[in-house]
């Protein structure tokens, strides 16, 4: 099975739990809302296997301060949710910090891959509505702990910043 033909196995699931979702324009990835998050549905190639698996992606937490100080916290938290989840990835993305800068904003994902390859209903419906109910869950934690945005609020805020002027160049100011 080839990524087109595993990315339209997973829209046809979608639409058969009836679930409303977002498709990308060039149809490679789909995204479903939650009440606080998202889950983004795509499909890649296995690095080792040349597989296609369907590939299930939900930010739990964005514009979370990483810093010296709960670094280490940060990562036993996501470790802790790895050994806990094993079926599926939790990570931790730091952006590239500013030079000189002593944090830096980050994120927490998880991810879940299915082999596309015999598919069925409800192993993908499981695992959609397991790893979003998860998040879900996860995301206060967290956001308790280290602070941060849900997906959705992060989104949200995203959509309310004032848009630069046409011509002229939006600059950064780190609080």
């Amino acid at each position: 099975m080839d990524q087109e033909m595993a990315m339209t196995l997973a829209i046809g699931m979608l639409e058969n739990e009836g679930l409303k979702y977002n498709l990308r324009p060039d149809k490679k990835e789909a995204v479903v809302h939650w009440v606080n998050s998202s889950t983004f549905v795509s499909t890649e190639v296995g690095t080792v296997s040349n597989k296609v698996f369907v590939t299930f992606t939900t930010p739990l937490v964005t514009d979370f301060r990483l810093t010296d100080k709960n670094r280490l916290k940060a990562y036993e938290w996501v470790n802790e949710k790895n050994s806990r989840f094993r079926s599926c990835r939790f990570s931790l993305v730091p952006e590239t910090p500013k030079v000189g800068a002593k944090s830096s904003n980050a994120h927490v994902r998880m991810e879940y891959e299915l082999l596309a390859d015999n598919l069925h209903q409800a192993e993908f419906s499981h695992v959609l509505n397991w790893i979003g109910l998860t998040a879900e869950k996860l995301d206060g934690e967290f956001i308790a702990d280290f602070g941060g945005k849900t997906h959705k609020e992060s989104v949200e805020a995203r959509q309310k910043a004032p848009k630069p002027f046409a011509g002229t160049v939006a600059e950064s100011v780190e609080t």
